[in-house]
């Protein structure tokens, strides 16, 4: 009997989606450590946009580029975006097919941690996240509101398995778009931070001067979209400074966006960068400020710590098998 063969799809492009990146890099680090079972993990990315997850990849898992190259890839994206953005009829054509890349590697399954996953005929794990689209409309149009509905109604309905991350999430997607709560299962997100090389104190010291650093600071790794709730924490701290006389200082590494203006008036106290590998060392703790309807329910926890390094005694424990 030949081992059992899983695609994980990971055509992301470094940088876009911080949090799937994440994600995906956890899932290679995890798959990559296994050293029991014969089981086969294939990671289907883009030609020439794999270089951020090639780092992770070893052990039982390997790469397996799509066939289509940047130039094909770049325009088929502009014609299916006119295509997509016709009225009425646009969202019905957002749901990608696959190239066959998947089945003519001899996957027997696909696991798709992207939520704009495609259509096979294989059974599929759908891991959409969350469902803002339906909880904050606000943030998005008509249109984009539409295409969401699309792809996560048909992909969840297809998957043999619907991947949460935490039981609210769980529940939102069984109430929601009626699923069977045999079908949905949660699978907590483990941290990648060890995955990563330690700074040295000359780093840290080099990137303080040149951020203008404070020695003590909170840090909130996230793009600056509306659903990260980047308004709420800064109406935190200004809480805070009011009743305590106390200014916190906050590093917001990420996508700079519209909102940009806000953080940059928020009295000096906000530093706005693009990476968050550099100031975790020298933080004081990490903050996650969400709004219902994310991946979990809203919350304003600061978890403290000294050094972004995690207890070296329970960093390179085995993971656990979850096929």
């Amino acid at each position: 009997m030949s081992p059992l063969r899983v695609c994980i799809d990971a055509r992301l492009r470094a940088g876009r989606f911080g949090g799937v990146e994440q994600v995906l890099i956890g899932i290679a680090a995890g798959l990559s450590a296994l050293e029991d079972g014969d089981e086969e993990f294939l990671f289907l990315t883009n030609p020439g946009e794999e270089d951020w997850i090639r780092p992770y990849v070893g052990g039982p898992c390997r790469l397996l580029p799509t066939r289509r190259g940047s130039a094909q890839r770049r325009v088929r994206a502009v014609v299916r975006g006119v295509v997509e953005r016709t009225p009425r009829i646009g969202p019905r054509f957002s749901l990608r097919v696959s190239d066959g890349t998947v089945e003519r590697a001899g996957a027997d399954l696909v696991h798709f941690p992207i939520q704009d996953a495609f259509l096979t005929e294989l059974p599929s794990i759908y891991q959409p996240h969350d469902l803002q689209h339906l909880h904050h409309p606000e943030f998005f149009s008509a249109w984009e509101r539409a295409r969401r509905e699309r792809i996560y109604r048909t992909h969840c309905e297809r998957a043999r398995m619907v991947v949460a991350m935490t039981s609210w999430g769980r529940r939102d997607l069984v109430e929601s778009y009626g699923l069977p709560e045999e079908k949905v299962r949660v699978v907590p997100w483990g941290s990648v931070l060890w995955e990563y090389p330690k700074p040295s104190a000359a780093d840290l010291e080099r990137l303080r001067r040149a951020l203008s650093l404070p020695d003590r600071f909170l840090l909130y790794p996230a793009q600056t979209w509306p659903h990260k709730n980047h308004e709420r924490l800064l109406e935190a701290l200004a809480l805070i400074k009011r009743r305590e006389g106390l200014a916190v200082p906050l590093v917001c590494p990420g996508k700079r966006t519209r909102l940009r203006g806000l953080l940059g008036g928020a009295a000096g106290r906000v530093i706005i960068g693009r990476r968050s590998a550099g100031p975790r060392g020298r933080r004081r703790a990490a903050v996650r400020p969400r709004r219902p309807g994310g991946d979990r329910p809203l919350r304003a926890a600061a978890l403290a710590r000294s050094s972004a390094a995690p207890d070296p005694r329970r960093a390179r424990q085995r993971p656990r098998r979850a096929l």
